[in-house]
């Protein structure tokens, strides 16, 4: 089978790879599309020791859509349309994958599997926003507006918030949240972004802020922006899982503080279901965040569009049959 391989840092390539077996409860998946996620990039970006290269084929990658060819699983059947996630390595990027029947969620055969795949990133901040809570009425920022914060500042806008500030250095990005949710942008290369929340929200602060960025600045930045006593909502993933942060913001302070990661929460396809039918009923269209369809032969140039922001990207697709 084709797979994406990563022979080194910042190096993709297209390979042949054996095609894997399931064993009792696992499906094989047969993948139609895949995408490109902002923590892959981490190993993307990462040098790791020499010896650790070549990876293993299809990773980094976990966003896929495909039909099941064959089925261990009382719960799934064969010729299904599912979002697939993979069990263990993060290796999606190829013609087949193996995971467990628990980890795919059904998808209506009706739906184009293109969009439907968006379920997989949106679903993830669905988990987080209930973790999160009500925000009616309440004035809400997010740091980051990559795919991540903008699929929040969506939400955000749909569940109440008066105000949604968006907070992102790339003007292109912050075009989107106007368009989607947004009551206000900050640039924070151009002027001061504690300030400019500070006057948005009347000296107050803002009731929630959420990290959707995975910066290192950006964790100490949230417990400036946030008001006394409000809450912080943690989903960016830093590239190190070590970050320093400033210990006297937050306990000036006294935020609630809410880590949100679904793929460790034993909840991993709840959030997804549940978009999968808001989307097919119409309720949600998460289509617009697609600004780019290649095939998986052109990995090597989604990855690095991806890695440097280039062409107005936000998701990539990759056709893979």
């Amino acid at each position: 089978m084709k797979a994406i391989q990563m022979r080194s840092p910042h190096r993709i390539e297209l390979v042949d790879a054996p095609k894997l077996s399931p064993k009792d409860g696992d499906v094989l998946v047969r993948a139609e599309y895949v995408s490109i996620c902002g923590s892959d990039m981490h190993t993307y970006r990462r040098v790791a020791p020499e010896e650790a290269y070549p990876l293993t084929p299809g990773a980094p990658l976990h966003e896929i859509i495909g039909i099941v060819e064959q089925s261990l699983s009382s719960k799934i059947k064969v010729g299904e349309r599912v979002i697939a996630l993979p069990a263990g390595v993060q290796a999606g990027g190829a013609e087949y994958m193996v995971t467990t029947g628990s980890r795919v969620v059904p998808v209506p055969k009706d739906a184009d599997p293109s969009i439907m795949l968006m379920c997989q990133p949106l679903g993830t901040i669905v988990y987080s926003c209930r973790q999160m809570g009500s925000v009616l009425g309440q004035r809400v920022a997010v740091v980051g507006q990559g795919p991540i914060g903008l699929f929040f500042t969506m939400l955000l806008a749909t569940m109440g918030a008066t105000d949604v500030i968006a907070i992102d250095p790339l003007d292109y990005r912050l075009a989107y949240s106007m368009k989607h949710g947004a009551t206000a942008v900050v640039n924070p290369t151009k002027e001061d972004a504690i300030a400019a929340v500070q006057r948005l929200t009347g000296g107050a602060g803002a009731d929630v802020v959420i990290e959707a960025s995975g910066e290192v600045d950006a964790f100490s930045l949230v417990y400036d922006l946030v008001k006394l006593r409000g809450r912080v909502v943690l989903f960016g993933l830093p590239q190190e899982p070590v970050v320093p942060f400033n210990y006297s913001k937050l306990m000036r302070k006294q935020p609630t503080v809410i880590p949100t990661v679904s793929g460790s929460s034993g909840e991993e396809t709840t959030g997804i279901a549940a978009t999968v039918k808001l989307v097919h009923d119409k309720r949600l269209d998460p289509s617009w965040m697609i600004t780019h369809r290649v095939r998986l032969e052109d990995a090597p140039k989604a990855y690095d569009m991806y890695d440097k922001h280039s062409d107005g990207i936000l998701k990539v697709v990759m056709k893979v049959s």
